[in-house]
């Protein structure tokens, strides 16, 4: 069976609605709203930072990615940014690989905070445009798997709803390194979320 995100009824947080009108005007491309803040404003909970992902193109002729996203963010008086790489390699900086038709893809981490919302967000900058649908589906557990793009619904896993109304976080990785990482995860959100248990490797079938 072939899963694929579904559409959500929900109110997205104001917060993140304004960001990325924010990072849109100032030059980012497809800025997408993603995972704990949009669960945790689902379950009408408090949440602790916004998760954007991005893409960059060149702000002028021979910048490098992180050149443009400093020059895009500059023009974003609201933001202040706390911390970002200097270069290829620095903080957060990743180097994906799509070794089918040879693509190399850079992408890197910025913090910043909010301002007059006081709220941190961390921020995935890529190369290519963000796709919801990969954004959606390629989360560890489904109670991640939501995201919103402006202009469109809020989109998620197809057993989002599910799985929070049963408190469960199903992994859904197979490698011991992400399985450590969603344990981490999932100890991280527990504390908040009374009741949730610990699946490994859920049949979606």
């Amino acid at each position: 069976m072939t899963y694929a995100p579904v559409p959500l009824k929900m109110m997205p947080p104001e917060s993140g609605i304004e960001l990325l009108n924010l990072l849109q005007d100032a030059g980012f491309d497809n800025p997408v709203l993603f995972g704990g803040c949009l669960r945790d404003s689902f379950r009408k909970a408090a949440f602790n930072d916004l998760d954007i992902r991005v893409g960059v193109a060149p702000a002028f002729h021979g910048a490098s990615v992180i050149e443009s996203a400093k020059t895009y963010l500059d023009d974003i008086p609201e933001v202040e940014i706390l911390r970002m790489p200097r270069e290829r390699g620095g903080y957060g900086y990743k180097k994906r690989s799509n070794d089918g038709f040879g693509v190399t893809e850079f992408r890197f981490r910025t913090l910043f905070n909010f301002k007059g919302y006081g709220i941190p967000a961390d921020i995935v900058a890529m190369e290519s445009i963000p796709n919801i649908d990969d954004i959606v589906m390629d989360a560890d557990a489904p109670i991640n798997g939501i995201a919103l793009k402006l202009g469109e619904p809020v989109m998620a896993h197809p057993y989002f709803e599910e799985d929070i109304a049963s408190a469960t976080y199903a992994i859904l990785r197979t490698d011991p390194r992400d399985i450590a990482d969603s344990v981490k995860r999932f100890q991280a959100i527990a504390p908040r979320f009374p009741g949730l248990k610990i699946v490994m490797n859920k049949d979606l079938t």
